[in-house]
């Protein structure tokens, strides 16, 4: 082997090295900018300790402890062009995708439901969030109307709905 080679291998391993030394310090120090990364995920809310859950056949969207680790409290986040998720069911089919709308309080306030899921256009990303990264877990900001979901007790008794921003001490905006 001519020592050109034997370098160019040598060269070669050192950069194998780097590379996995790279992604071992990334692992460990826990860079990440987003929440998920278009896989199954499950939102636990921080004041409740209760996973967003949902159910098909009502299309209803609660926060329920015995959601943790079952189907229906299984989210598939998929990544947009434009930096927003859509959750959508388990991940099976894909039919169902969180929504929400404005409805209460001149628009300060909305419901939160599961539906078919639909084409992003311009004029509608209902099914569009945000994930935001806090100090305190991740806010989840609906793009269409700019309200945060909410595992609180919302104003038609729904256990889940989307509300104004609170901030950090609104721990029923908060998921991890």
């Amino acid at each position: 082997m001519s020592s050109s080679s034997r370098s160019g291998a040598r060269l070669a391993k050192v950069a194998k090295i780097a590379a996995v030394g790279a992604v071992l310090v990334g692992t460990t120090l826990g860079f990440t900018g987003t929440a998920s990364a278009n896989g199954l995920v499950t939102w636990t809310n921080k004041a409740t300790g209760d996973s967003l859950a949902y159910g098909t056949n009502c299309g209803c969207v609660y926060t329920g402890s015995g959601a943790d680790n079952t189907p229906y409290g299984e989210w598939y986040d998929y990544q947009q062009p434009n930096g927003t998720w859509i959750e959508a069911n388990d991940g099976e089919d894909g039919n169902w995708c969180l929504d929400s709308n404005t409805q209460w309080d001149g628009g300060k306030e909305g419901n939160v439901y599961l539906t078919s899921c639909n084409p992003p256009t311009p004029t509608n990303t209902y099914q569009h969030w945000y994930e935001i990264s806090t100090t305190n877990g991740w806010a989840l900001r609906s793009q269409q109307t700019g309200l945060y979901l909410d595992g609180g007790n919302g104003p038609a008794g729904t256990g889940v709905y989307t509300n104004a921003a609170y901030g950090l001490s609104n721990n029923y905006q908060h998921w991890t």
